[in-house]
């Protein structure tokens, strides 16, 4: 069914079938845009949230760790507006990075001004080395080890028109990066690139910089 292959690629989401129905299991971040999918294909059901995952989920997201990666990565600020990053942020916005660092994807369904873009930003950044960093893990202890993969790879930022440039901006604060928006007037993107000091690595194209790439919707 491509409608279950739609909700099985929503990260957080999985279903399985029970006495002849299909049970949707979702974390919570996911739960609201699971409920607008089935109400838009005229569906009615219970989305559950598994009692079981609550302490396993506290488990995963480490705020100590992730407080320790925020404060020694060297790709994201060190202070703004004259605090350490981390302690500039509010709790829950501490608690939505952790999670996209523990999972290496999620949802944030906030309030207009609660402060998410931050989340995002620094979480994007955290899950890509997160990532990096398990792939490398595996890489290594393949039955031939491979050369490690360097934590440089680009991050795509897509978003509505209006707010790019906001958007290009909180990435300037938040991080050490000067991004990539794009506009009708902006220089290629080739040029931005060759800034960001592509060098030749032993598994293709790797990356002196972290390109950060920010595109409207309708740039796609």
């Amino acid at each position: 069914d491509p409608r279950v292959e739609a909700l099985h690629a929503i990260p957080g989401v999985w279903s399985r079938v029970v006495a002849g129905q299909r049970r949707i299991d979702c974390l919570p971040d996911a739960v609201v845009p699971v409920r607008e999918i089935l109400t838009a294909w005229g569906l009615h059901g219970r989305v559950q949230i598994p009692q079981v995952f609550s302490a396993a989920h506290r488990s995963r997201v480490d705020l100590l760790a992730t407080e320790a990666a925020v404060r020694s990565h060297p790709e994201l600020a060190p202070t703004v507006d004259g605090k350490p990053l981390w302690a500039w942020m509010a709790p829950f916005q501490r608690e939505g990075v952790a999670r996209m660092r523990a999972y290496r994807s999620g949802h944030i369904h906030q309030d207009p001004g609660a402060g998410k873009t931050v989340q995002e930003i620094v979480g994007a950044v955290l899950a890509a080395s997160e990532t990096v960093r398990l792939v490398n893990e595996d890489r290594a202890s393949g039955p031939v080890a491979a050369p490690p993969l360097p934590d440089t790879f680009p991050i795509l930022i897509v978003t509505k028109a209006m707010v790019r440039y906001q958007i290009g901006r909180q990435v300037r604060r938040f991080t050490v990066h000067q991004p990539y928006v794009h506009h009708p007037k902006a220089k290629g993107l080739g040029p931005y690139l060759a800034d960001c000091g592509p060098q030749q690595g032993p598994d293709g194209l790797t990356w002196a910089r972290r390109p950060v790439l920010v595109f409207s919707w309708t740039d796609l």
